[in-house]
C-alpha cells in the first residue's frame, strides 16, 4: 500500500520518498476516510483544514500559524482518488494556515488526539516560504493552490 500525504499548498511539489503527493484541494483526492476513527477524524480535519487556507493577503500575520496535514493510503496500483484518509502528521515547510483560522483546526486535533490517535511526523519538501497568494480559481490562500 502507498502513502499519499494530502498537501496544501503548489509549494509541495517534491513527493516524500516512497509515496506520493497531491494538494488537498485537487479533485483527485476524495477526502474519504479510511473507516477508522482516526481516519474519520482526519477526513474531518481536511475539510476544516481547506476553509482554513483562505487569508488576507494584507494581514501581517497570514499564513505563519503551523499545523499538521491529512495523510491517505493508496492501495497498489491506485491513483490519488482511491486514497483513503488515515490520519493527520506534521510536515515541515508546509501546513501553514492563517492564525485567525486555526481555532477551527486546533480543536479537531485535541479530539484526536483524545481519541488515541497520534500525530506523526512525515517527510516534507525543501525549505520555502508560504505566503498568502491568489489561486487559479482567484481566491487568496496559504500557498496560492
Amino acid at each position: 500500500m502507498r502513502v499519499v500525504l494530502i498537501f496544501l499548498a503548489v509549494a509541495c511539489g517534491q513527493a516524500p520518498r516512497g509515496g506520493t503527493t497531491t494538494s488537498a484541494a485537487d479533485s483527485s483526492s476524495s477526502g474519504t476516510s479510511d473507516g477508522s476513527t482516526c481516519g474519520n477524524l482526519g477526513a474531518e480535519y481536511r475539510a476544516a483544514l481547506l476553509d482554513a487556507l483562505a487569508c488576507d493577503p494584507a494581514a501581517a500575520d497570514a499564513c505563519t500559524a503551523w499545523r499538521p496535514l491529512s495523510v491517505a493510503a493508496v492501495p497498489n496500483g491506485g491513483s490519488a482518488a482511491d486514497a483513503r484518509i488515515t490520519g493527520i502528521c506534521w510536515v515541515a515547510y508546509v501546513g501553514y494556515v492563517s492564525p485567525e483560522r486555526a481555532a477551527s483546526l486546533d480543536a479537531i486535533i485535541q479530539r484526536y488526539k483524545t481519541a488515541g490517535c497520534t500525530v506523526g511526523y512525515c517527510p516534507g519538501p525543501s525549505p520555502h516560504e508560504t505566503r498568502c497568494e491568489k489561486n487559479a480559481a482567484g481566491r487568496y490562500t496559504c500557498g496560492g493552490s
